[in-house]
């Protein structure tokens, strides 16, 4: 190669030294003073300043001392995202795309509201904040009553208006329109203060009805869109799981921390594209904290939660759909959660209980459904007790195997409790925490 081809790359360096040594060259910091200052970045000049930083002598101690006031920095435990304003020389233009042709774009579109609604007010506020107070402003109550709606919804079931992500023309008209205006419009009025509207909503006539209704209301009305009965709707699917934990005594409940993994089938680990050898489940305590906590993998979704209608991570979900499939009473009385519920329920009930099976059928019943069992719960209850029974000591059913999974291990039994009675209770323990009346609101 000729040395005129080289011209503005090369660098030549004279030294009386017999044994020269190649000097490194901080190539950013070259480019970054070649820049005017006006033209530079924050961390072209980040750059300048540390090379010229360390040009000079005795930066080895004012690098010790930047590196020990960096160690007293906490470290923060999780990273936050936030939607923070880029500024202008940052900001990204964006076009109208004609049916979506993101090669063609047309004008260039700036932020604004819709025409139909009030106007954005001019400020020199940053336009986010702008945004925030014109959706919240009194002459637009579509976000007070949407938030109203969604706490409605968290209550009853179903909001007001059905539809909780959609309140466009395509919504159905909701049977209690004022209803929902006037309780919007207190919202505003107690300073957007949801204690207020729970109080508002709980303390209510119609909250407090009945979720009983006679054969005629419900040919009429089967979805109480109409409110002629109080709510009555299975629970969500993370409640459904810490119902069972919290029966049963399992449940922890310390605030915050790191995700918990909680089990799953092995073959759920098998069949996934990437097998994930991180999935160890949780142990001791942790493996029973809420399951808000759990860990979710968004390609792997938890089959037990699924199964009770709780959505993917794929997207956001205003609105759950819930459905009553033979798979929710499978996996109620075999997945590996519900069966340790069904174990420790057990042992409490021994625990906690009289001697006879009737007082223990009044404690279990207490803990699961807040009232008394009648006359026939408790006839079949204990004829599922006496079979079980029966099939433990004919040999039909490992004791130590239902009582704690472990053939080699026996359960630790409260004074006057056999295996047998642990056993038992187990199997019994598993049908109350499968009642529709343990896991539904009433």
């Amino acid at each position: 190669m000729r040395m005129g081809d080289m011209l503005g790359s090369a660098r030549f360096s004279i030294t009386r030294d017999p044994a020269p040594a190649a000097q490194p060259v901080d190539h950013d910091a070259v480019l970054a003073a070649a820049l005017d200052e006006s033209q530079r970045s924050e961390s072209q000049q980040a750059i300048l300043f540390d090379a010229w930083r360390r040009s000079l002598d005795g930066h080895d101690e004012i690098d010790s001392a930047i590196e020990q006031a960096w160690s007293r920095w906490p470290d923060p435990l999780t990273s936050v995202l936030h939607l923070a304003e880029r500024d202008g020389a940052k900001r990204r233009t964006t076009h109208l795309l004609e049916r979506g042709e993101w090669d063609r774009p047309r004008e260039t579109v700036e932020p604004n509201v819709p025409g139909a609604l009030h106007p954005l007010e001019p400020s020199d506020e940053p336009m986010r904040l702008r945004f925030a107070r014109w959706l919240v402003d009194r002459r637009s109550p579509l976000a007070a009553r949407v938030e109203t709606n969604r706490i409605w919804q968290s209550i009853f079931g179903a909001g007001l208006v059905e539809t909780a992500e959609d309140f466009g023309t395509r919504a159905p008209v909701p049977a209690y329109r004022e209803l929902l205006d006037r309780l919007a419009w207190d919202f505003m009025e107690q300073g957007w203060s949801r204690k207020g509207l729970i109080r508002t909503i709980v303390m209510s006539r119609t909250y407090r009805r009945s979720s009983v209704g006679d054969p005629r209301s419900l040919e009429l009305d089967p979805s109480n869109r109409l409110l002629s009965r109080g709510p009555r709707f299975r629970a969500d699917a993370e409640v459904v799981r810490d119902i069972a934990m919290s029966v049963s005594g399992l449940i922890t409940h310390r605030l915050g921390g790191p995700s918990v993994i909680p089990p799953v089938p092995q073959n759920v680990l098998d069949y996934n594209y990437v097998y994930p050898s991180y999935w160890k489940p949780a142990e001791g305590a942790e493996r029973y904290r809420r399951t808000v906590y759990g860990f979710r993998k968004r390609s792997m979704p938890d089959p037990a939660t699924s199964v009770f209608d709780a959505p993917s991570a794929d997207a956001s979900c205003a609105r759950r759909v819930r459905s009553n499939t033979p798979l929710a009473a499978l996996t109620g009385l075999n997945e590996t959660i519900f069966v340790e519920a069904s174990r420790a329920l057990a042992l409490r009930v021994l625990r906690e209980a009289g001697p006879s099976d009737e007082e223990r059928i009044e404690r279990a019943y207490r803990l699961c459904v807040s009232r008394s069992p009648n006359a026939k719960e408790r006839e079949v209850l204990l004829e599922l007790l006496s079979r079980s029974r029966a099939r433990l000591a004919d040999g039909w059913l490992d004791v130590r195997q239902v009582a704690t999974g472990d053939p080699a291990k026996l359960p630790e039994l409260p004074a006057g409790a056999t295996p047998q009675d642990a056993a038992a209770w187990t199997i019994a323990a598993r049908v109350l925490l499968n009642l529709d009346e343990t896991m539904a609101k009433n």
